[in-house]
């Protein structure tokens, strides 16, 4: 019979693949070109569901649109950010600055009725590949952050690879929740704000 891992082990695991795999670089707002590793995915999810500062100012985007939108993007660039396909080296978002692939992709959805949302989130866990779903900054779209894999005697180049997975997801996805994605997601060193 097989033993049932606990969630201890459970998350040793997933300690140790995270220490083995290239994080996506994390900057401290859309401004900074100060490129850091994420250190985790637990950091991630933290600014995505519990940091109090992210919070703060994705509510505070959203209620400013309707007053300044000049303003309201002063406060969308304070937020945290990450270049979810590439960890960077340096202090600039060019390719030129490449550390290494992730194998982390990102799809980016606007102007969806926020009405639909919960609907293509279900859609969209459901796939093997969606590591995480969330609503951007403006409340009207939102992210999926998915992974693939370098096959086995792929001599693609990164951003080959990169183009072919990306092209790949965007189709399935976009086919799956019956939307089109944002064609920018094809540049590799894009950057993704997280919002709460």
């Amino acid at each position: 019979m097989a033993k049932k891992k606990t969630t201890e082990a459970i998350n040793r695991e997933q300690e140790a693949m995270e220490e083995k795999e290239a994080l996506p670089s994390f900057f401290t707002n859309l401004f900074s070109s100060a490129s850091n590793p994420l250190p985790n995915r637990a950091v991630l999810e933290y600014n995505i569901m519990h940091s109090a500062p992210v919070k703060a100012n994705t509510e505070g985007y959203r209620a400013m649109m309707k007053v300044d939108k000049r303003t309201a993007e002063d406060i969308k660039h304070r937020l945290p950010c990450i270049t979810p396909s590439v960890q960077l080296k340096g202090n600039a978002k060019k390719l030129t600055d490449f550390r290494k692939e992730t194998y982390w992709l990102m799809l980016d959805y606007d102007d969806v009725p926020p009405e639909d949302i919960a609907a293509l989130k279900k859609k969209a866990l459901k796939q093997p590949f969606t590591m995480v779903f969330y609503i951007t900054v403006s409340g009207k779209g939102f992210r999926i952050l998915l992974r693939y894999m370098r096959p086995e005697g792929c001599n693609l180049t990164a951003t080959e690879l990169h183009l072919l997975a990306i092209r790949k997801a965007m189709s399935m996805y976009d086919n799956l929740l019956g939307i089109s994605s944002d064609k920018q997601c094809q540049d590799m060193v894009r950057s993704c704000g997280l919002a709460y």
